[in-house]
C-alpha cells in the first residue's frame, strides 16, 4: 500500500543506493536496532535481513545508514567505496 522510490549515484567517491519509503517512519528505538540480528518487528521474520546488509556492506568497506524522511517514511542507504579502476556508467 505504499510505495518505494530507489536512488543510485556517487559522491565523495562512494557509490550510493537509497531505497525510500512512504509510510509512518521508524520509531528511534527500531532505528537503533535494526541491524541487529533477530531484530524484527514483523510476526514472521528472522531478523537476518538487514543485519546481513549491514555486515556485507561493512565487509566491503561500506556502510548503511537508516533515516526518517521529512516528508513521512524511511530510508535506507548503502554506501560502498568506488574502485580507483571502476569506470563512471
Amino acid at each position: 500500500g505504499g510505495e518505494l522510490v530507489a536512488t543510485v549515484g556517487a559522491r565523495n567517491g562512494a557509490l550510493e543506493l537509497e531505497i525510500a519509503a512512504t509510510g509512518p517512519g521508524l520509531s528511534d528505538e527500531v532505528q537503533r536496532r535494526v541491524f541487529e540480528p533477530f531484530f524484527t518487528t514483523k510476526s514472521t521474520g528472522t531478523g537476518l535481513g538487514l543485519a546481513i546488509v549491514y555486515r556485507m556492506a561493512e565487509a566491503h568497506g561500506g556502510e548503511v545508514t537508516v533515516r526518517n524522511c521529512p516528508t513521512g517514511g524511511a530510508a535506507f542507504t548503502l554506501r560502498l567505496p568506488q574502485w580507483a579502476g571502476a569506470k563512471a556508467a
